[in-house]
């Protein structure tokens, strides 16, 4: 069963009430999905209410992900809400309970 993490991101409104686009930044550029508000915590590691973030603003945060696979580089290959498939530094990854 993959390990459930969360990875740093920027979130702001989607076009559905319960939906949030997030970005990542990776090393090779940034990637962005969408999730539902309940995959994504605030800044203080807070899950996200129904208003957050306001309309046109763009909050850090996290999203969650399972990771797939860890590498003897310090990389992990993780999946995001979005089903996308992501490489980025492990110790990037955090618990949040």
């Amino acid at each position: 069963m993959p390990e459930s993490l969360f990875l740093p991101c920027q979130i702001e409104r989607g076009a559905f009430s319960s939906e949030r686009v997030f970005e990542i930044t990776l090393a090779d550029g940034s990637t962005a999905g969408l999730a539902n508000v309940r995959y994504l915590r605030n800044e203080s590691q807070q899950p996200l209410d129904a208003d957050s973030p306001a309309p046109g603003e763009k909050i850090r945060g996290f999203v969650q992900c399972h990771v797939i696979q860890r590498a003897a580089d310090g990389t992990a290959t993780i999946e995001v809400p979005s089903t996308d498939m992501l490489h980025v530094p492990a110790d990037e990854l955090v618990s949040i309970g």
